[in-house]
């Protein structure tokens, strides 16, 4: 019996995911956001995170010249989104508070019984 109880256990770990924060944060941050998020999440789980941070950043207008950065039109538009003035927040605290949300929706999704396809947007109180 308590073999079991270890077994189950474990396999409630393993379906929690735990990622690392800031490593979501460097990716966010880097030349290549997309393709540095692929290396943070499962493959499985990879288009939710990708579909959420798009629709956060869908209404985001950037210049033609802009889409031949590094990194792409995600990577324009997500660097305009948080570079967006929002108060005195730097473009390092607004990737902070991008990956708590993300966090938060990542956490309120594995609370649901029956997962849905995108996370849901929860922002960051609730």
């Amino acid at each position: 019996m308590r073999l079991r109880q270890v077994l189950e256990q474990e396999l409630e770990n393993k379906e929690l995911m735990r990622y690392n924060e800031e490593e979501i944060e460097g990716a966010i941050a880097s030349d290549n956001p997309y393709s540095e998020l692929k290396k943070v999440f499962p493959r499985d789980f990879f288009p939710k995170i990708i579909r959420w941070i798009e629709q956060k950043i869908k209404d985001i207008e950037i210049k033609e010249k802009d889409k031949n950065v590094e990194g792409g039109e995600f990577k324009a538009k997500l660097d305009k989104y948080l570079d967006e003035p929002k108060g005195q927040k730097t473009y390092e605290n607004m990737i902070k508070l991008l990956v708590r949300e993300l966090m938060r929706s990542i956490e309120k999704w594995e609370e649901y019984e029956t997962k849905p396809k995108d996370l849901p947007d929860v922002g960051l109180k609730g």
